[in-house]
């Protein structure tokens, strides 16, 4: 066996192993990063009851989608960029313009919400992930 292919496989054996012992131990929350060509990704998980507690992203386009959370608040901070969040009530959609890092907004409770970006933006959420709904922008 060559040596990229034994790395591999032991890289592989303690990818499994650590996985298992994390989700043995449901008492803490589990922190999972990763990154794609463009962004970079984190997240807090409580995996006994599968929420997203806590996340953050980068964004180099609008939201494709509106989203819901009818489990409460969410609380919206911008780290760098610009972004606008979109509130749409019964009366129409607000619009909350977050133009510098640390602005922030929170989104009440079943309340449908996007983001349109400015450049690139990169934003922390907090939120109450149960239930969560989506639907196209």
């Amino acid at each position: 066996m060559d040596k990229l292919a034994l790395k591999k496989k032991r890289f592989s054996r303690r990818r499994i192993r650590v996985k298992k012992k994390v989700r043995k131990n449901t008492e803490l929350f589990r922190l999972c990063i990763s990154r794609s060509n463009k962004n970079f990704f984190a997240q807090i998980i409580d995996d006994s009851k599968g929420h997203t507690l806590v996340s953050s992203y980068e964004f180099s386009a609008d939201w494709p989608n509106w989203e819901l959370h009818p489990a409460g608040d969410e609380v919206v901070i911008l780290l760098s960029g610009q972004a606008t969040m979109l509130l749409q009530h019964e009366h129409g959609v607000e619009q909350i313009e977050l133009l510098k890092a640390n602005d922030c907004c929170v989104v009440p409770s079943n309340t449908w919400h996007t983001a349109k970006i400015a450049d690139t933006a990169k934003m922390l959420f907090v939120t109450p992930g149960a239930g969560t709904v989506q639907r196209k922008a």
